[in-house]
């Protein structure tokens, strides 16, 4: 019972602080960051600039330069062969040092001390990596890719030595950032659409010793004074940027700066979690959108997943507890003749299973609320660029399975054991009589029935003499199967959702850790569930058992015995499972509102069934001392 409930609160509390925890630990470093809450890009003046900061809304306002450049580099392809090659940078003219709103994190080397000297932005697993003491020169060009090229006619560029590694808190996803350059493409169906090209660099100018890109050349007069603004608003800074209220009130202020400042000035104002203007939502920060989306899928998964988990744990308890009553039926006809009230025999069953799920909770909340959230966030490391996690203690699902488990165990115990206080002492003190057999359905079926081997119409009238045991295993095993199922099932559909990108692929292979997850803890609830129920079987038929063994069985004859059983009951679980698994499947999908219809593999069906066989088999090799091991002598003595 411990290591069910354990492993049910573990599952919950793990799986359902991932999703905050990841959030948290970037609104934590947001804040601590001090990241803007809106970004503002156009030809801003000082006044514009000005403005905003003096807008009651607006707690804080930092402008700076900010523009994108292109050039061509020579570079060695996987033949050997010399190839050119366009690549996009962008480049930032702000003050690096003290800064106000965004903090800059400096990873490595120094910050720049005069206009020659540049930091560059820590390499992702898609921008270049740049080395301390590289040489930049960035040439730089108009709206349409032109040439930029001063009185002389010669081209205009920007120098400067690399001598930091910074990390800007706005870049924390591992996808490319997209450059201001694009253009139009035809896909394979004829459609078109705009392709923009991605970032291979990101640098940082200080403004203090650089005012413009254009400085020292005659273009300088009619450079903005600032191209793009970071804004914070007030009392955003007490709010998760995940959550609605946040979204609602950085939206109320966008529409009041809109309303005010827009009407004199062509400005664009983006949000972290992207803005609606005129029902389209437009790009917000990359990262901060993309982990949202994931939030939102592992929440679904986090809140549907741990409760079915739970009911099939539940189960299992039942029929425990049940099991616990029914052997001491005798112990609490004793209890009764003493003169112990109902109340009194019924606290101490009670107290049985309350400290059963208090002990299962508290291993299984502290293992699995510690261990999974840094064990998923690793595998989400492929698509994020995580700081260290914070400590917040997101404890809201573990201990609503806690409670709902030990509930439901509660309920379960009071029901098992007031069935037998109801009988007097006499009644309860006397051997129960062992059930009658019965011809079951096959057996009337006589053309068929005596084609039949006898070791398997033993089994066969085993399954069906034992009803509950029968019930209890079945539907047991098609939870598990259904848990397997529904993780295939997933990543199935969001493999063949058709996306296209390289962020596509990067979540496919996150979710095939976290399918693997889910597949790993079901099998571990399967080989518990059906190793506690097969227990609790091989307990009831000692004396069967001892009796096969005194009529010259062999060991692996007797251990077949409850083999056969044991498989057959799985194919009863799997074949009830299958339709079940598929609706649950296209229930989650349809609750984690992800855009992906349910379209499962042929291959994953095939690979389903079989886990839960070997599930199966895993267990029939632990309980086989079990079985084998049964005292001949003891258990034909024993009345239990």
């Amino acid at each position: 019972m411990i290591g069910i409930i354990a492993l049910g609160v573990g599952f919950s509390a793990g799986l359902g602080a991932t999703a905050p925890n990841m959030c948290g630990t970037i609104d934590d470093h947001f804040r601590a960051a001090n990241a803007p809450d809106i970004i503002v890009r156009g030809n801003l003046s000082q006044e514009q600039l000005d403005a905003l900061d003096a807008h009651p809304l607006i707690s804080g306002a930092d402008g700076f330069y900010s523009d994108d450049y292109f050039f061509e580099t020579q570079r060695e392809n996987r033949n050997g062969e010399q190839v050119t090659r366009t690549e996009y940078a962008r480049a930032y003219h702000m003050e690096l040092q003290n800064r106000a709103i965004n903090r800059l994190d400096l990873i490595e080397g120094i910050w720049p001390q005069n206009a020659n000297e540049v930091v560059a932005e820590r390499n992702n697993k898609n921008m270049r990596a740049v080395a301390l003491g590289e040489q930049l020169t960035l040439p730089l060009r108009g709206e349409n890719g032109e040439a930029l090229r001063g009185l002389d006619g010669a081209e205009i560029t920007v120098s400067a030595t690399v001598v930091g590694i910074a990390a800007n808190p706005l870049y924390f996803s591992q996808e490319q950032e997209s450059s201001r350059f694009s253009e139009r493409r035809t896909r394979e169906n004829g459609t078109e659409y705009t392709h923009r090209f991605a970032l291979d660099y990101v640098y940082y100018f200080d403004s203090a010793y650089l005012q413009t890109p254009l400085h020292g050349t005659f273009m300088e007069m009619f450079a903005p004074d600032y191209t793009q603004a970071y804004l914070t608003v007030q009392g955003a800074a007490a709010l998760n940027i995940f959550r609605n209220g946040y979204t609602a009130l950085i939206n109320d202020a966008v529409t009041a700066l809109q309303s005010e400042i827009n009407s004199s000035a062509d400005l664009t104002f983006l949000t972290l979690r992207g803005y609606e203007v005129n029902g389209t939502l437009t790009n917000g920060n990359r990262g901060v959108m993309e982990l949202k989306a994931y939030d939102e899928m592992l929440s679904a998964i986090s809140f549907v997943f741990p409760l079915f988990f739970g009911l099939v744990a539940c189960l299992v308890v039942l029929s425990t507890m049940m099991r616990l009553v029914e052997k001491e039926r005798a112990l609490i006809g004793c209890y009764k003749s003493l003169g112990y009230s109902n109340k009194k025999i019924l606290s101490r069953y009670i107290a049985f299973a309350v400290i059963a799920c208090v002990i299962g909770s508290a291993l299984g909340f502290f293992a699995g609320f510690r261990t999974l959230p840094i064990i998923i966030t690793n595998v989400f490391k492929i698509m994020f660029v995580f700081p260290p996690l914070s400590n917040g203690f997101y404890y809201w699902f573990g201990i609503g399975t806690a409670a709902f488990m030990t509930a439901v165990v509660t309920l379960v115990t009071i029901y098992a054991a007031t069935k037998y206080l109801k009988e007097r002492p006499a009644a309860l003190l006397n051997h129960k009589a062992p059930k009658p057999g019965r011809k079951i359905l096959l057996e009337r079926m006589a053309f068929l029935w005596k084609r039949i081997k006898f070791k398997w119409k033993s089994t066969l009238r085993n399954i069906f003499r034992y009803v509950k045991h029968l019930l209890m295993t079945v539907i047991s095993v098609a939870g598990c199967f259904v848990l397997v199922f529904a993780a295939f099932g997933i990543f199935d559909s969001i493999q063949n959702a058709g996306w296209d990108g390289e962020g596509f692929v990067n979540l496919q292979t996150a979710m095939s850790y976290v399918v693997l997850m889910l597949i790993v803890t079901a099998g571990a609830l399967s080989i518990i569930v059906t190793y506690n129920l097969t227990n609790i079987n091989v307990e009831e038929r000692k004396r069967e058992l001892a009796t096969l063994k005194v009529l010259g069985y062999k060991n692996g004859e007797v251990a077949g015995y409850i083999y056969r059983e044991i498989f057959i009951l799985t194919l009863f679980g799997v074949l009830i499972g299958l339709p079940l698994g598929y609706f649950f499947s296209d229930f989650i999908l349809v609750f984690m509102d992800a855009g992906v219809s349910l379209a499962i593999n042929w291959w994953s069906w095939i690979v389903s069934i079989a886990m839960t066989f070997i599930f199966t088999l895993i267990t029939s090799a632990l309980l086989y001392k079990k079985i084998t091991g049964v005292d001949m002598n003891a258990s034909l003595k024993s009345i239990d």
